[in-house]
């Protein structure tokens, strides 16, 4: 026994010694590093340092692009990468006692935090309170694999020599699901989120011990040698801290000193939180914090921007928006020229809102116009361009970390802050016109400089112009997708239609009134059924035949479905500002027995706000309108529910659930319910993978069991278009390994467990819609126009390059370098004529004259064959389209018989050389729909 415990203790020595070692291989930080402040900047061990920092979640995106994107990211001049902490992600069930497995002993104890890196076995006093039964013990199931691998993508960064900024929160609103707090918490017994409240402090403080804990064990913070220099605590309070008013402050002054108290050895930040108790560092989060926030309140502390917006996250019914690379770049230049050393950008990369992660109403696609798009390419011209001011800035160093501030105004709307340090010839002046209609000329020192309208220019000698934060380098790009219509294995689409309409019969849960949404579901699905049943008699209906009773459903949201005697009436919807709803719609009533069935459904739970613990979503009230015996109020009738979906239930997303059924051929069919399904072909290359369901509804995508996110491609928004039609499943599809795939299409799979999908011989494709009853025009299929006004052929079989979205503003721009298109062809557009019926030679004519560089290439591209049916034939033309800098792909795409549905592949840039473009032959994948009520 003394043996096992001798060689016990050496492995754990040994694992530490091979983690200092690791940890003191890279020179940011060292074991016992000391990180202090003052009003310039942050100081490690004695150093100053001018901070460019980006925000990349790891649960949005596959854990195999982490180590690209922290490339990317640090190619783009970021020296630190930011990232939040998902509660609901690391534990989205709350852990259960008990006392048939485990018996406490201290061995046991000491061993629980070895065994398994996920799964920690906590006692409950038992080693130190004898009255307490040993026997007993609590096991909390945390989730720390694949996407959420905190550990694994701290040290990634570590690996980059950059540094770190944790933000743990653990509320962190982020457009995420509940603000990132687990739902079980709701249900916790007189729980109040977020303020003076002991149920709420206790998990909070259990919670982000555990993260910390696991950071320590790692030797991530840099006191331990590791990259992280800052963590958050709490998370933009100040406005909720006036809802609370004293309890909100004595909260947050529990807050701050239970983080300190953590021992991290790093500083603790609170963002939008102007007087952070304490050693608190608090932090500014805007796009231009530079000239609206005055800095914090205490002078010792240093100014730090943790959020500077690169874009505008979008919810459904959004029209697209994009923040331009020179207004990031001239809020970056004030807040420097102000004092500011540190900003992090929110996002650097965006990534994807996988499975029901996304917050009410929010898009899976997160920030694509940061400077590293969904997929994780280059945006120029934005990358390029804060690349290009993180050198220039760079080359002001000293100055801004050492010199003497000064002021000197330069005219009307203009100015020149300067950074100087006589004694040694250091200095930098920022020269800035605030004029937003007019450019203009100023001298400075004796000499004149051009400054363009609202824009910042950097002296870095205070003589010589380095940057301008309007004068753009980079190229302007445009990403590609490249379509094709039909796969190698020319698989059919299945169906598979659940029964009817559920009534009141059929509920297993009957109350006297509708129940709350969030509390039936447990946040596990969208969807809850109400159904209730009541009788008219004759005098009751109206006597006319062309009055029809008006069914007023009022809902608190988010989007409901209603059927009345199994006959669909009408669907309504609520919006991210207004989430409730009434549905009014006229039916058809009989006399005798009455059924009314509503499908309600929500699309996230809410992210910020007070009390969100009280949030409410689905049915409330009911009532007929139009009756000749006047409003009939069936509010209180009686009604059942039924949590999820048939196919839900049954698993239809997963192998095991498609095996359990028997499918038949698509056709249509008039039930409201139907699942489809269909094989493709698995993708050859590491190119991202896309979804076009531009000719779907509403609904969930899966891919090999796992779900990849809401869309709602029905609901337009004022440009008469859908917020997102393209979904990403590279990450599943990825999965297969060279294996059989399936894809399949449901509505929605165990939501809160939130895993990376397991290796799987075939994958799965899962989609989720709805449809209107009657004829609908198929997008792409019958060459309807789609997003960005391009068409799709209308021969199926035919190969087609389509651009994919609108144009940004300066498309055309002529660039200063335009050796530079063959490294972004990736990213180029095609004219929309290539996709209106236009002759090759007008195309080519139009090309030539818009981008010389790229008419060559492009020649090549219409090369490609109308047909990809027979690989080899395919395979040599494809060959010869290739050419240097773009990598591998295959083309698939798939219809089933009334629902187009194409998978696109991005082209990417690659420093290798030239790829032969192949098609998949080798192995196969499935995809399935379930066809539900469209609502637009």
């Amino acid at each position: 026994m003394h043996d096992m415990s001798a060689a016990a203790v050496l492995v754990l020595l040994l694992a530490a010694a091979a983690l200092a070692a690791s940890a003191s291989s890279y020179e940011l930080t060292k074991n016992g590093t000391i990180i202090t402040y003052d009003r310039r900047s942050l100081i490690i061990d004695g150093r100053r340092e001018l901070f460019f920092s980006g925000s990349i979640h790891y649960p949005r995106s596959p854990p195999d692009t982490w180590h690209d994107l922290i490339n990317k990211a640090k190619e783009g001049g970021l020296n630190v990468i930011e990232t939040y902490v998902f509660w609901n992600g690391h534990e989205p069930e709350k852990g259960v006692v008990s006392s048939e497995l485990f018996t406490i002993t201290s061995s046991t104890f000491s061993l629980a935090h070895s065994i398994d890196p996920y799964i920690y076995m906590i006692e409950l006093l038992a080693l130190f309170d004898r009255s307490i039964d040993r026997s007993t013990v609590c096991v909390f199931q945390y989730n720390f694999e694949g996407r959420y691998d905190l550990v694994k993508f701290v040290k990634l960064i570590q690996e980059k020599e950059m540094y770190a900024v944790i933000r743990i929160g653990p509320f962190v609103q982020a457009e995420w699901n509940h603000g990132g707090l687990p739902y079980w918490l709701r249900e916790v017994p007189g729980i109040i989120f977020r303020t003076n409240n002991e149920p709420f402090k206790k998990h909070m403080k259990e919670f982000v011990t555990l993260i910390v804990n696991k950071l320590k064990d790692a030797k991530l913070f840099a006191s331990q040698g590791g990259p992280i220099i800052l963590s958050q605590i709490e998370n933009e309070y100040q406005h909720l801290e006036v809802a609370f008013k004293e309890e909100g402050t004595k909260y947050i002054n529990w807050a701050a000193k239970m983080a300190i108290n953590t021992g991290t050895g790093v500083p603790w930040i609170m963002c939008k939180q102007t007087k952070a108790p304490g050693e608190v560092i608090p932090t500014c989060n805007g796009r231009n914090c530079g000239d609206t926030w005055p800095g914090p309140a205490s002078k010792n502390k240093p100014l730090l921007w943790t959020e500077n917006w690169t874009a505008q996250y979008r919810v459904f019914g959004d029209p697209p928006s994009q923040r331009s690379a020179e207004d990031i770049a001239f809020a970056v230049a004030r807040f420097f020229s102000v004092g500011g050393t540190m900003v992090n950008y929110y996002m650097y990369h965006g990534g994807t809102n996988f499975g029901r992660t996304g917050a009410a109403f929010v898009m899976p696609r997160y920030y694509d116009e940061a400077p590293l798009d969904e997929f994780g390419l280059l945006k120029e011209p934005k990358w390029g361009h804060l690349r290009d001011l993180h050198h220039a800035l760079r080359l002001c160093k000293k100055a801004l970390l050492w010199g003497t501030p000064s002021v000197q105004p330069l005219g009307k709307l203009y100015e020149a802050r300067v950074f100087e340090k006589a004694d040694q010839n250091v200095c930098v002046a920022f020269l800035s016109n605030h004029n937003t209609k007019e450019d203009g000329t100023v001298t400075f020192r004796g000499n004149k400089y051009f400054v363009a309208r609202r824009s910042v220019s950097i002296l870095a000698d205070c003589n010589t112009v380095v940057f301008s934060t309007q004068h753009v380098n980079s190229q302007h790009n445009q990403r590609t997708f490249h379509f094709a219509d039909q796969t190698v294995h020319n698989n059919v689409w299945e169906m598979f239609p659940e029964e009817k309409v559920p009534r009141y019969s059929q509920a297993t849960l009957r109350t006297q009134k509708p129940l709350e949404l969030y509390n039936l579901t447990k946040d596990n699905t969208d969807y809850v059924w109400y159904t209730t049943s009541f009788r008219l008699e004759a005098d009751d209906l109206p006597f006319r035949k062309d009055i029809k009773p008006v069914l007023e459903v009022g809902s608190h949201g988010h989007a409901s479905v209603a059927f009345v005697n199994d006959v669909f009436v009408g669907c309504g919807h609520g919006t991210k500002m207004n989430k409730a709803y009434t549905l009014e719609k006229a039916m058809e009533l009989k006399v005798g027995v009455n059924h009314i069935s509503i499908l309600s459904s929500t699309l996230g739970m809410m992210d910020s706000g007070a009390y969100l613990e009280h949030r409410q979503a689905g049915v409330h009230t009911v009532t007929i309108q139009g009756l000749n015996t006047g409003t009939l109020d069936l509010t209180s009738n009686g009604w059942g529910h039924l949590v999820g979906l048939e196919g839900e239930r049954r698993q239809l997303h997963t192998e095991k659930g498609m095996g359990g059924v028997e499918w038949k051929p698509a056709q249509k069919d008039p039930r409201p319910l139907t699942w489809y399904r269909r094989h493709f072909d698995e993708p050859s290359g590491d190119d991202p993978v896309v979804v076009d369901l531009s000719p779907m509804g509403k609904g969930f995508f899966y891919v090999n069991g796992e779900c990849l996110g809401r869309y709602w491609v029905s609901y337009h928004h004022a440009l008469g278009k859908p917020s997102q039609y393209l979904y990403h499943c590279a990450p599943v599809v990825a999965e297969a390994d060279g294996e059989r795939a399936d894809a399949v299409r449901r509505g929605g799979r165990q939501a809160g467990r939130h895993h990376d999908p397991h290796r799987e011989a075939r994958q799965h494709l899962h989609l989720h819609l709805r449809e209107e009853p009657g004829p609908r025009p198929v997008v792409g299929a019958q060459g309807q126009p789609a997003e960005g006004g391009r068409r799709r052929p209308q021969a199926a079989g035919r190969a087609v390059m389509p651009a994919q979205e609108d144009d940004p503003a300066g498309r055309l721009r002529q660039l200063r370098q335009p050796a530079r298109h063959l490294r972004q062809l990736h990213h180029r557009q095609l004219p929309r004529a290539a996709h209106q019926g236009g002759g090759r030679e007008d195309l080519r004519r139009q090309e030539e004259l818009r981008a010389p560089h790229l008419a060559r290439v492009l020649r090549r591209r219409r090369q490609l064959p109308r047909h990809h049916g027979h690989a080899r034939r395919a395979g040599q033309v494809l060959q010869e389209a290739s050419y240097r800098r773009r990598r591998a792909i295959s083309h698939h795409c798939m219809h089933p018989s009334s629902y187009p549905f194409h998978f696109c592949y991005l082209l990417s840039p690659s420093s290798s050389s030239s790829h032969q473009i192949v098609l998949s032959s080798s192995c196969c994948c499935c995809c399935t729909l379930i066809d539900l009520i469209l609502m637009g």
